[in-house]
C-alpha cells in the first residue's frame, strides 16, 4: 500500500506543476481587434482551477480506495480514469487559448511524461498487489 500511494503522491505533484505552469505559458493571439476572449490572460486560470479540483478530488478518491481495500478492479478503473485526467487536463488549459511553443510548454511535456511513467504502473501495481494476495 506504501510505495502506490508514494507513487500517487508523485503523480499528483507532476500533475499540478505541469496544469499549473501551462496557465502561465506564453499566449499568442491573432492580431485583431478587440482580442477574442480566449486571448485574456484569466482563459487558462478557470480550467487550472476546476482541473486542480479534478485530479485532487480523483487522487483523494484513488489513495482512499487503496486504503480501504476496494476490489481490484474498481481500484484499477479509478486509477486508470486518474490517470487519463492528470494528463488530459494540463493539455487542455494550455489549448484553453493560444500558446506559443516556449520553454515550460516543454517542461510541461517532461512533467506529463513522469506523470505516464509512474501512473501506468501504479495502475498494473494495483491489480498486479490484488493478484497476489488474493492468489489469483
Amino acid at each position: 500500500m506504501g510505495s502506490a500511494v508514494a507513487r500517487a503522491c508523485v503523480v499528483v505533484v507532476c500533475a499540478l506543476a505541469a496544469l499549473w505552469l501551462t496557465e502561465g505559458a506564453a499566449v499568442a493571439c491573432p492580431a485583431v481587434y478587440p482580442a477574442p476572449a480566449s486571448c485574456s490572460g484569466d482563459a487558462r486560470t478557470a480550467v487550472a482551477t476546476g482541473g486542480t479540483w479534478a485530479v485532487s478530488g480523483l487522487f483523494a478518491a484513488v489513495v482512499a480506495a487503496i486504503a480501504l481495500r476496494v476490489h481490484r478492479a474498481a481500484r484499477a478503473l479509478l486509477a486508470a480514469v486518474w490517470l487519463g485526467v492528470c494528463l488530459v487536463v494540463p493539455v487542455w488549459a494550455l489549448l484553453a487559448s493560444g500558446f506559443g511553443a516556449d520553454a515550460r510548454v516543454l517542461l510541461v511535456a517532461l512533467l506529463l511524461l513522469a506523470v505516464l511513467a509512474v501512473g501506468w504502473p501504479l495502475v498494473a501495481g494495483v491489480r498486479e498487489r490484488s493478484d497476489r494476495a488474493t492468489g489469483r
